[in-house]
Formats: C-alpha cells, structure tokens, sequence
C-alpha cells in the first residue's frame, strides 16, 4: 500500500466527450494505483492543496494530496528566492509523495511538468508555490 494519495479536483481542460474520472476529464481521477480507498477520501477531505502546471506556467489541473504522517516532518511553508519566477515550497517531506500527483499522472497523462503546493510564506500569506 502507498504511504501518499491524491485525488485531481478539478481539470482545466477537460475533454466533455468522455466521463469524469477518465484521463481525457480527470476530475475524480485518483492515485497512485495502491493507495486505499480510506486514503482517496482523507485526500478528498483534508489533503494538501496542489496544482499542475504545464512548462508554459498554465494550470492543468487542481487536487489534493494526503501523507501518511510518519512521513512527514514539519510544515510546508515557502521561501522566496529572486532567481525563480515565483516562492519556492520548502516542505519535510519524501520526493515519492510530493512529486506523487505530478509524476504519477501530470506528466504522463497531459505533459504537466510542475507542481505547486498551497503554502505561507513566513507573513502568513498563502500562496502557490513551486516543490
């Protein structure tokens, strides 16, 4: 079984010729292939927030991401660094789980080749960061 799931929320680019659920409209896709149906739902209910971009910086898709909690280690939160487009995600956690909804379905399915997460920077402003 899978440490990590993640549910897609929402496709920005759904083709409606095909049901939810399907690669070609993904709202309701799930993954990967062994996480458990209980870890879909915490994904669905209380998972961290995440988005995938295709290399011209456009939204793809929107979805949730749970951890087991014996694999994470602190907050995520964001850092800025002048030399990237955009705040950096600084967060505890193993590359397998962070990049899970990108490389287990992002850039297979659509291309999508980043992933950002919902973080604070240390004003407490939220904003969409880059992992």
């Amino acid at each position: 079984m899978s440490h990590y799931a993640w549910i897609i929320t929402k496709d920005y680019m759904p083709d409606t010729k095909y049901p939810e659920g399907s690669n070609m409209n993904a709202k309701g896709v799930a993954g990967p292939h062994d996480a458990s149906e209980e870890q879909i739902d915490w994904a669905s209910r209380h998972g961290f927030d995440f988005r995938l971009l295709d290399d011209d910086g456009e939204v793809m898709y929107k979805g949730r991401l749970f951890v087991e909690t014996e694999f994470l280690d602190g907050v995520m939160s964001a850092v800025q660094y002048p030399e990237y487009r955009g705040p950096v995600c600084s967060w505890a956690v193993d590359e397998e789980a962070g990049f899970g909804p990108l490389n287990d379905f992002g850039t297979p399915n659509a291309g999508a080749t980043e992933i950002q997460y919902r973080c604070s920077l240390p004003d407490g402003t939220r904003v969409w960061a880059t992992l």
